[in-house]
């Protein structure tokens, strides 16, 4: 599979503690270059911590004047993936390496009026520092999502319990990863009916993975519980059509 060449590590990687809310990141300024593990309490909301590296000298100041109505990052903002919380109070695990730099944590949900938690101030500023730990690694995924144009394909079924999980991008554009564990005995063509109906859509928001470009991977470990899911994308593509539009969901059986 790509990006799972066995690589032992001999260093644990560095963990990151960041506190998520309306509307805000709570984060160190500084943190060491290498693979990275954020850690990401949700103290309300639902919310994406998006992490993107800024790139010729561009600064904080540059991304909030880059217009809301962006269809994509520009060229010097380099996102790299993060992780998406789930219910309040949970805790978000993802994992990426680092290279030294300036970098940005943002959040590009939105509610009801359509302002992206970003442009309310929850976004933050921090630098990378090198050189990175000796003989750090991310450890080794026990499963594998390729993420393709319109479709995630698991290397194994996933089974009740804790999982990191590694989704490596394949696709020609940016995708994201939203889980939602379903009632019992409640399924994708429900979920979807709901949506359709434009009614509540059924079930907890489990997290996932957002923002992850193309040729990148993250990693996610989290607690799966047994029940069945769905797994989606509502990335809007160059034909101003959502991926899930294109049929870019699955259920995903936990047993």
């Amino acid at each position: 599979m790509v990006g799972c060449a066995p690589r032992p590590a001999t260093t644990p990687v560095q963990v990151v503690e960041i506190t998520a809310g309306d509307f805000f990141f709570r984060a160190p300024d500084t943190v060491h270059a290498g693979w990275t593990e954020f850690r990401l309490t949700n103290a309300g909301g639902r919310h994406v911590m998006a992490v993107a590296r800024l790139d010729s000298g561009r600064t904080l100041a540059d991304v909030l004047a880059v217009p809301d109505t962006a269809s994509a990052s520009p060229a010097w903002m380099v996102d790299l993936g993060g992780p998406v919380t789930g219910d309040s109070n949970g805790i978000a695990i993802a994992a990426l390496e680092l290279t030294p730099g300036r970098y940005v944590l943002y959040c590009y949900f939105g509610g009801d009026d359509h302002i992206p938690h970003y442009a309310k101030g929850m976004v933050k500023e921090f630098l990378v520092t090198g050189p990175a730990v000796a003989d750090a690694a991310a450890p080794e995924p026990g499963i594998v999502v390729t993420v393709t144009d319109y479709d995630f394909q698991l290397s194994r079924p996933l089974t009740p319990g804790r999982h990191t999980l590694r989704f490596v991008n394949t696709s020609t554009q940016g995708h994201e990863i939203i889980m939602t564990l379903l009632p019992a005995g409640m399924h994708q063509d429900d979920w979807m009916k709901a949506r359709a109906a434009k009614a509540p859509r059924p079930g907890r928001n489990f997290g996932g993975i957002g923002g992850l470009p193309q040729h990148r991977q993250i990693d996610m470990t989290a607690d799966f519980p047994a029940g069945d899911y769905v797994w989606y994308c509502v990335f809007v593509g160059a034909d101003g059509r959502s991926h899930l539009d294109h049929g870019m969901i699955k259920e995903v059986h936990v047993e």
